[in-house]
């Protein structure tokens, strides 16, 4: 991807049919610029942005870069996000929060 006055030029990407792609352009991330990336948003927190992608990312900063955690698409489908932590757990699952105590619901049986 490629800042051109004004313009941003991206290259093809690998879209699977019914998948769909949110991709950022010129996102402001608090005193830095993102201009292009290939990585889908996921989440942010605080100073900290998620994406996701199953291509090798390519984030184009104005200045100088944020902190950016990237998943591929499969971790992103089990990331949860309660309260202020992210979490990505090791197989699909429910996760939740109960009385500041973090629980994952694998087909009925909630485990600590």
């Amino acid at each position: 991807m490629v800042y051109e006055g004004g313009k941003v030029v991206t290259p093809a990407l690998n879209v699977a049919d019914g998948q769909t792609l949110i991709l950022p352009y010129n996102l402001q991330m608090g005193d830095v610029k993102l201009i292009s990336t290939n990585a889908n948003t996921l989440c942010r927190m605080g100073d900290r942005y998620f994406f996701f992608t199953n291509e090798t990312p390519v984030y184009n900063f104005k200045d100088r870069e944020a902190e950016i955690i990237t998943f591929t698409e499969e971790q992103s489908l089990r990331a949860f996000k309660p309260g202020e932590k992210v979490f990505v757990a090791d197989k699909p699952c429910a996760l939740y929060e109960t009385e500041g105590k973090i629980f994952a619901e694998y087909y009925g049986e909630a485990r600590q």
